[in-house]
């Protein structure tokens, strides 16, 4: 997992890959006031975005996936997102699915929360277990955009 700022990228971000530069970048240059809710094509299926409003809440479902990476970046509002890894103690509610590229998990042994603010972004990997739209202070409307990346490009 990587955590970083869009608009305060400095240093760092010349460590990661070149693909995640471009999609950290794309994210940059977007302009999310005009833009519509749904899926929009980067790269046909390999890289494209999906955006989105919706409520947190305290009732969230963690989520692992195989094919693809996220960066989920926060356009407006705040959440409390939960990371963990995989262990036997991990409650599985749904294996794996191909078609949604999804794992789904109830309770995650040593699961870790941390707030993302407008302007943040997350990148998860497909090891790392995650838990995103959770209710950091109270419930909020958040904005955000999860820019996906097939594994295949790194």
């Amino acid at each position: 997992m990587i955590l970083g700022n869009i608009n305060k990228l400095g240093v760092e971000v010349k460590a990661l890959s070149s693909i995640l530069q471009r999609a950290i970048q794309h994210l940059k240059d977007t302009d999310f006031t005009s833009i519509e809710n749904g899926k929009h094509p980067i790269q046909g299926e390999e890289m494209f975005m999906v955006v989105f409003d919706y409520k947190t809440s305290s009732e969230k479902k963690a989520e692992q996936h195989k094919k693809y990476i996220d960066v989920q970046f926060m356009i407006s509002g705040e959440e409390a997102i939960g990371v963990g890894y995989d262990n036997p103690e991990n409650e599985v509610i749904q294996e794996y699915n191909p078609e949604k590229d999804a794992k789904l998990y109830g309770k995650i042994k040593d699961e870790t929360y941390f707030n993302i603010n407008s302007g943040q972004f997350a990148i998860f990997f497909p090891e790392d277990i995650h838990r995103p739209g959770c209710t950091h202070k109270e419930e909020s409307s958040i904005r955000k955009c999860v820019l996906k990346i097939a594994v295949n490009l790194l």
